[in-house]
């Protein structure tokens, strides 16, 4: 029993317990009746926010349709402080024919995906109805000087000199992907073969490959299934973590 008792008491001196402290606010600060008395401030809203694979970048999205990303920036006190470093509109407000309504821009979900090069950075998010695969990368912005003597003759010419090289922060839409007709509610990327991404709306299912736009498969469809009735709708889709070996 002593030998039990002396055992109980170390693994409580080892046991240590995290404690959590406030670091910093990002952005702007709204009161929740700001928000009801002016509904155009929704956009304000943050919708999703994810840790890129490394760590070292952290994304926000809103329902502005807006992208925000900050950088992870090491400090003197060893507390590691969220730095800003670029947004982006990702989508941009939508009307719907057939059913004669307008859909906001917010971004519906974002997954990060893996790159080898640190600089860039690979995001695959989903808007109403249709998804995009972005890159925010550096690049070089080249000035040149301008103030310069033209030449009195015809036959010279004169080349403008380079003035300064910098470094800019862009993002490019690499990809576009669009087949779904209602609005996505899921996105998820394979961890695995990480070409492969599946979207889902509230009936359909369907599997992305990141290099093909044009080609899609759609392994579930309850629309099509043998009933009056549709008694269940699809919420949340993810890919399994775990590969099953042979």
């Amino acid at each position: 029993m002593d030998k039990n008792k002396d055992k109980d008491k170390t693994e409580e001196k080892e046991l240590k317990i995290m404690e959590w402290r406030f670091n910093e606010i990002l952005g702007e600060k709204l009161e929740i009746e700001d928000i009801k008395n002016n509904p155009d401030k929704e956009c304000f809203l943050v919708t999703d926010v994810k840790f890129s694979p490394d760590g070292l970048y952290t994304i926000v999205s809103d329902k502005g349709g807006r992208l925000i990303i900050f950088r992870k920036r090491k400090t003197r006190n060893a507390i590691p402080k969220l730095v800003y470093l670029y947004e982006y509109a990702a989508y941009e407000k939508e009307f719907d024919r057939h059913t004669s309504c307008e859909y906001s821009e917010g971004v519906r979900a974002f997954n990060i995906l893996e790159n080898k090069n640190v600089n860039d950075i690979d995001i695959l998010s989903a808007g109403f109805r249709n998804i995009k695969f972005d890159r925010v990368h550096n690049a070089k912005q080249r000035t040149f000087d301008t103030d310069i003597d033209h030449p009195t003759s015809s036959d010279s010419i004169t080349v403008p000199k380079l003035k300064e090289t910098k470094q800019e922060v862009k993002h490019k839409t690499k990809s576009e992907f669009k087949a779904h007709n209602s609005e996505i509610k899921s996105l998820s990327n394979n961890k695995h073969y990480v070409n492969n991404f599946i979207s889902a709306d509230e009936f359909k299912v369907f599997l992305w490959d990141l290099n093909s736009t044009k080609e899609v498969f759609n392994p579930i469809d309850l629309e099509n299934a043998n009933t009056e009735v549709i008694y269940y709708t699809l919420r949340l889709i993810y890919y399994s973590l775990i590969l099953k070996k042979n």
